[in-house]
Order: C-alpha cells, then sequence, then structure tokens
C-alpha cells in the first residue's frame, strides 16, 4: 500500500518479490547471483497493520501479464495499470481511484504551490509519465524510454542508469 505515511508491505513482499525487484533493478531475465540487491527504502514498512486510512495507490506483484488483466476486470471501478522495468516491461500492477493521475496530480501541487504550469519540468521515462508532460511547461523524457514516450516530451535525454537525470538537470541550468 502506498501511503502517506510511506510503502506498507503484505507479509513475505521482500522474499516474494526478490526476483521482480532485480528484473526492475538489472532489467534481466537470467542468473542474477552475482547482482547485488539493495535493501528495501526506510519508507517501505513491512509487519504493519494494513488496514489505513490515508492510502493513495496499491501496487502488486504480477507473476503473469494475466494477473493484471484480471485485475482490470476485478476492479473495474478504479484505474489499474502496469509499470516496473526498462521498455515498459511490466513487473507490477497497480489501482488508484479513477480520476487520479499524474497529470491531475501536477496540476494538483502547481495550484498549491502557486506555480505557473510553464514553469514546471516533468521527468519520466514510461508511457505513464506522459499525462504528466502535458501538464508541465517542459518535459525530459530519459533515453531508455519507448519511442511514444519521446515524441510526447520536449526534450531527450540519456538514459537514466547514464546519467540521463544528472545530464538533464545540467543541460536545463539547474545545477
Amino acid at each position: 500500500l502506498e501511503c502517506n505515511d510511506g510503502m506498507f508491505l503484505s507479509e513475505g513482499y521482500e522474499e516474494k518479490s526478490r526476483l521482480t525487484r532485480y528484473k526492475y533493478i538489472y532489467g534481466l531475465e537470467e542468473d542474477y547471483s552475482d547482482k547485488l540487491l539493495p535493501p528495501l527504502s526506510r519508507h517501505m514498512i513491512s509487519g504493519e497493520n494494513l488496514f489505513r486510512e490515508d492510502v493513495n495507490k496499491t501496487a502488486f506483484v504480477l507473476k503473469s501479464y494475466q494477473d493484471f488483466l484480471d485485475a482490470k476486470e476485478e476492479f473495474s471501478d478504479m484505474t489499474v495499470d502496469t509499470w516496473g522495468g526498462k521498455g515498459e516491461l511490466a513487473l507490477y500492477g497497480a489501482t488508484r481511484a479513477k480520476g487520479f493521475d499524474k497529470e491531475n496530480s501536477i496540476h494538483l501541487l502547481l495550484k498549491y504551490l502557486n506555480v505557473d504550469p510553464k514553469d514546471a519540468i516533468a521527468f519520466g521515462d514510461g508511457v505513464v509519465d506522459i499525462p504528466m508532460f502535458k501538464a508541465c511547461g517542459f518535459s525530459v523524457a530519459m533515453g531508455n524510454g519507448n519511442d511514444e514516450v519521446k515524441q510526447a516530451t520536449s526534450y531527450v535525454m540519456d538514459d537514466v542508469d547514464q546519467d540521463g537525470l544528472y545530464n538533464a538537470f545540467k543541460y536545463l541550468k539547474l545545477i
């Protein structure tokens, strides 16, 4: 559960998600024995009560693409999508209330901060980021994004794992 106070994990998540987390981090399909798997973030909390009132989104490991299709049917009153991995690889599913996406969230944040959208910059690499690009005056796609993502943005930078964010920040004179 992605909540205001952190991410709350179901029991056994760390072990059950090991292979998926390797794929997410390294984009590999083979042997992971020589790769390190970083520890879960301190914001990822397990063993807590999962009955919460501040849930923004649920995320779940996909064992197959059929899991995503089943979730779309089961939770038809919600938005269900996928995310994770290089090249739009569907590793995780997510559910959230309809009408809440990255574009809507950016509009709400900019209004709250009293920032003109033309002064906002969006960074992304997935199709799910395209609505966010529309909400900002300038957008940067990471080089590892697919062609649809790159065509929807103002500027394409290096892959995220080749210092794409750092190079974009330098290009935009943010650093």
